[in-house]
C-alpha cells in the first residue's frame, strides 16, 4: 500500500498485447463497462485501483490492483539533550535454540551497550546467534512522505515514532523491504531491531524523502538521549 498526502498519480502500463484497458478506483473487478483508462489518473481518496485488458476476440487479462492510504502528516517532538549516536542493546542466543526470527528483547539478558554511530553490525561480538536493538531518535528536515529500507541477514524491523514501518523479520539471505510515513520536520523515536541465525549475515539501514536521495541512513541525523 502507498501513502499520499494530498494527491497520487496512478498510470496503468500494459507491456503484453495491446487491447482496451478498464479500471476501477472502489476495489471492484473491472468489467466491459468500467471506466476507459486513457491516461494518468489522479487519485484523491483511500482506496484500491484495480485494471484488466479486454481484447477484441473477447478475452481479458488477469486483475491488476494497488492500494492508496491519504494521511496526514506526523507532529514531530520536541526533545532536548540530544547526543549523536543511537543506543545499541547486544544480546546473544543459545546455538540450540537455532531462532529463526527476532527474538522477544525484553526477555533476553543484554551482553553488552553502547553508542553506534550507524545501523550495523560492528558492534556484534561473534558471527551466530545474536541480536541487536539500536533505539534513540532521528531527524528529518521537511515535510513530506519519507520511504525507510532495511537490507538485512536475517530479519529485521524498524520503528518510527512507536509505529512499525520495515517488517523484514525471519530467517533469509540479505533482502531489502521498506515501509512509508509522513512525517513532519523534526524529531522523532527510532529503532531498529536485528538478529542474526547461522551463516551470512548483514545489516543497512536506508532512507529516502523530500530532497534526500536514497542513502544509508547518515550518523548526522541519529541520536540518543542519556
Amino acid at each position: 500500500k502507498e501513502i499520499f498526502l494530498d494527491s497520487a498519480t496512478a498510470e496503468i502500463i500494459n507491456v503484453a498485447q495491446p487491447g482496451q484497458i478498464r479500471y476501477t478506483l472502489d476495489g471492484s473487478e473491472p468489467t466491459k463497462n468500467s471506466a476507459l483508462y486513457e491516461g494518468p489518473v489522479k487519485i484523491i481518496a483511500s482506496g484500491t485501483m484495480k485494471a484488466r485488458t479486454f481484447w477484441p476476440d473477447g478475452t481479458k487479462s488477469e486483475v491488476s490492483g494497488r492500494s492508496w492510504e491519504k494521511v496526514g502528516l506526523r507532529p514531530g517532538k520536541r526533545v532536548k539533550g540530544l547526543k549523536p549516536g543511537l543506543r545499541y542493546t547486544y544480546y546473544e542466543q543459545s546455538e540450540e535454540e537455532r531462532p529463526e526470527r527476532l527474538p522477544d528483547f525484553d526477555r533476553l539478558e543484554p551482553k553488552n551497550t553502547g553508542i553506534a554511530g550507524k545501523c550495523d553490525l560492528s558492534c556484534a561480538q561473534r558471527d551466530e546467534y545474536f541480536a541487536l536493538r539500536f533505539e534513540g531518535f532521528i531527524k528529518v528536515p521537511a515535510d513530506g512522505i519519507y520511504t525507510f529500507y532495511t537490507d538485512s541477514d536475517d530479519g529485521s524491523r524498524l520503528y518510527i515514532d512507536s509505529v512499525e514501518v520495515v517488517d523484514n523479520d525471519y530467517s533469509h539471505p540479505m533482502k531489502e523491504e521498506a515501509g512509508q510515513i509522513a512525517l513532519s520536520a523534526g524529531t522523532y523515536p527510532f529503532e531498529l531491531e536485528f538478529y542474526q541465525g547461522m551463516g551470512g549475515k548483514g545489516l543497512v539501514g536506508r532512507y529516502e524523502g523530500p530532497g534526500i536521495e536514497k542513502q544509508e541512513i547518515p550518523p548526522g541525523v541519529l541520536f540518543h538521549k542519556d
